[in-house]
């Protein structure tokens, strides 16, 4: 069967998400015929590592996302079994796409963060709202919508009448690395985003590490991602302001080197991630993936999976220093000299966060519905 993720906007950065990683398994390990459509946004390097998963460039001829993918789906709906694609207002193709191949599958990852779902139950009280209603009529017309964790998955649900499956993010093991080293790991905290954005706060990461920083003297912060510059001028005027701090915060840089990338988070005992919003995180997995505890704000919305149930990692509420300042002293203390829990925090990230197994649920899904048409 031919699968095809379409999404406009993908970069060479996206064939290791979830929007490349998706159709690259099902190709690989489910037998599809799998393709990444999009526009041409660069060079794709990643795609020699993806044997099975084929890229399709749309053309701009009108310039609007929406209008060339319409544009595509019109040509092509007929040779495509499944058709992916995400977030809530391409639902529109979903529908053109049904509307066009009634025999075909449709399947809307919704990426939904907690910010869109208040947004979407904020509408939804009203007694008008046109562009709700019609959303609500597309998505009827959606055999798969998934959610990346339970809760938004059942607030969504909730909201607008209709099944959600929940279909979190994943990792893959590229590297064939299975058992980590717990003698490898250090005491470091590390953090990996883009470093300085609102989103990401990372501000307060470090805000909270400085405070900490005395009762936890033999732990150090890596920072790794693209750096904006107001932040690398503030972590510098910290470095003046407490002597103590030299060599205890590290801004690594941006590292696009998976192999790089793992190296870090197997050298970490701590991950930190103190967004103010995020749908999921993929970075939170990759950590989990190589042992690391993880510490992650209350606006991630699967984060009572990924630690399962505070066994493997903490929640802590956004924007919140002191909170953050405190769990470091606490987590810190306790796994200064822990040798078996970082193995088993990796076993439980293959058990529920591996990419293949994810697929396997889409997979099942999928033949479920081919069998029922």
């Amino acid at each position: 069967m031919k699968f095809v993720t379409l999404f406009p906007p993908a970069e060479d950065i996206h064939l290791k998400k979830d929007v490349g990683m998706i159709p690259y398994m099902m190709s690989k390990y489910y037998g599809y015929e799998s393709y990444l459509v999009s526009y041409k946004n660069g060079d794709y390097p990643h795609i020699d590592e993806m044997t099975g998963l084929n890229l399709r460039f749309i053309p701009r001829i009108t310039g609007n996302e929406t209008i060339d993918s319409m544009l595509y789906i019109i040509r092509n709906a007929k040779k495509i079994d499944i058709l992916h694609t995400f977030h809530t207002h391409r639902t529109r193709l979903l529908a053109l796409y049904k509307f066009l191949n009634k025999n075909g599958i449709s399947y809307l990852k919704l990426d939904a963060d907690f910010r869109s779902i208040k947004n979407f139950d904020d509408r939804s009280k009203k007694r008008i709202d046109i562009n709700l209603f019609f959303l609500k009529t597309f998505l009827k017309s959606v055999d798969i919508i998934s959610a990346e964790s339970e809760e938004i998955a059942e607030e969504f649900s909730k909201i607008m009448g209709i099944e959600v499956l929940r279909l979190p993010n994943g990792f893959y093991d590229w590297t064939g690395v299975k058992k980590i080293n717990a003698l490898e790991k250090q005491n470091i905290i590390l953090t990996v985003g883009r470093l300085g954005t609102e989103q990401k706060a990372t501000e307060d990461l470090v805000d909270a590490f400085v405070a900490a920083r005395k009762l936890i003297p033999t732990w150090v912060l890596h920072l790794v991602g693209p750096c904006e510059k107001w932040f690398e001028q503030y972590v510098d005027k910290l470095m003046k302001e407490f002597p103590d701090l030299k060599d205890r915060i590290v801004l690594k840089g941006p590292i696009n080197d998976i192999a790089a990338l793992n190296e870090e988070y197997k050298k970490a005992k701590v991950f930190c991630l103190p967004s103010r919003w995020e749908s999921f995180g993929i970075v939170n997995v990759e950590a989990l993936s190589l042992g690391c505890y993880l510490l992650l704000s209350d606006q991630i919305p699967p984060a009572r999976e990924l630690t399962n149930d505070g066994e493997f990692g903490a929640v802590f509420p956004s924007d919140n220093k002191e909170v953050l300042a405190d769990l470091l002293i606490k987590v810190c203390a306790s796994l200064e000299n822990e040798k078996s829990i970082f193995s088993r925090i990796q076993e439980y990230a293959f058990e529920k966060f591996y990419w293949p197994k994810i697929c396997k649920t889409l997979n099942d899904r999928i033949l479920k519905l081919k069998q029922e048409k």
